[in-house]
Formats: structure tokens, C-alpha cells, sequence
């Protein structure tokens, strides 16, 4: 099982993100011994609940770059920080261009269809540089979840 809890900036140790892994631990470890006693006790209650998950979808966007391959655009303040939780729609700011101008997002450039709501994540990884990834796209599903009803 693998949680990030991220972002932390490289080589940084961050209070706040150690405390909500530590918490996060805790809580799958509380979970995985309530799943092991409803094992061996079938009576306990259980419920089925909804949660929502991201799948990668469609092109990686890369930053925009000039004739020569150099970077001439970030990504834009709206968008910084924004990883799973707003969802991209067309004319959406994108980039903050070096010129000052904005690059807007557009669905029709990554082949997303009209109608497929998307989100960002990884905007702005600084480990995605070097691979030519400014950010990802992902769709958003609902799955079924059988949890223990306390």
C-alpha cells in the first residue's frame, strides 16, 4: 500500500505532512484490524459506500516550449495547487506565458472528448521536468466500497 501526501518540496521535511501521514497510518491501521474482525465475525455490520477515484487519461501536456526546446511558459497561479480538485474546462487559464499572455486549456487539444469532465494532477512536479510533463489528466470514477458501519 502506498499513500502520498504530498506535495514536499525535495530534500524537505514538512511538520503538517508528516502529522497527516502519521494520522492517515493510523486510520488504515484501525481500518485493516475492524476488517479483520469482521472476518472473523460475520454478524458485524457492514455498508457500502461510494468513493472516488482519479484514472490517467488521455495526453500528458507538456510545458510550452520555444524553436529551441527552452521552457517559455509555466504553469498558471489558478491552476498551481489545484491536483484533483478542479475539474479542467475549456478557456481554464493553463499557462502564464513569459510574454505575460495566458495559454488556455482546451479539451480538443489532448483529445478529451466535450462532454469527459477531466482533472489535473501532478501540476507542476518538479521531478516531471525532465520528462517533459507540466501535468496529467485524469477522469474521474466512482467505485463500490464495502466498509465496516460502526
Amino acid at each position: 500500500m502506498t499513500f502520498e501526501v504530498g506535495a514536499c518540496p525535495w530534500g524537505c521535511v514538512v511538520g503538517s505532512w508528516y502529522e497527516r501521514s502519521r494520522k492517515l497510518l493510523l486510520a488504515t491501521l484501525d481500518y485493516i484490524e475492524l476488517h479483520n474482525q469482521a472476518i472473523a465475525n460475520s454478524s458485524m455490520a457492514k455498508k457500502t459506500i461510494q468513493i472516488p477515484v482519479f484514472q490517467k487519461a488521455y495526453k500528458t501536456i507538456d510545458y510550452p516550449r520555444d524553436a529551441e526546446g527552452d521552457l517559455c511558459g509555466m504553469i498558471h497561479p489558478d491552476l498551481q495547487d489545484k491536483d484533483f480538485v478542479k475539474e479542467m474546462e475549456d478557456g481554464d487559464p493553463l499557462f502564464l506565458m513569459l510574454d505575460g499572455t495566458t495559454k488556455v486549456f482546451s479539451k480538443q487539444d489532448y483529445d478529451v472528448p466535450p462532454e469527459e469532465p477531466v482533472y489535473p494532477f501532478f501540476v507542476n512536479e518538479a521531478a516531471y521536468y525532465e520528462k517533459a510533463t507540466a501535468l496529467m489528466l485524469a477522469k474521474r470514477v466512482e467505485r463500490s466500497v464495502d466498509v465496516i458501519n460502526q
